[in-house]
């Protein structure tokens, strides 16, 4: 299970982008737009739960 999360200030996860996303490639954009990149490695259960919260997922 491979994807981008965009997190809130809050840390309420808004949008899922399933996928494999390169961590350089996706900290240069954050930085480029003035947000911030946290990569993490979750667990499969973590990874399902915090994709069941979001408003929004794309395909």
């Amino acid at each position: 299970m491979r994807g981008l999360f965009v997190v809130s200030g809050a840390g309420a996860p808004l949008n899922h982008l399933p996928g494999l996303w390169h961590p350089e490639d996706v900290h240069r954009f954050a930085v480029r737009h003035g947000l911030t990149f946290e990569g993490r490695a979750l667990s499969r259960e973590e990874y399902a739960a915090l994709a069941s919260r979001v408003r929004e997922a794309l395909l």
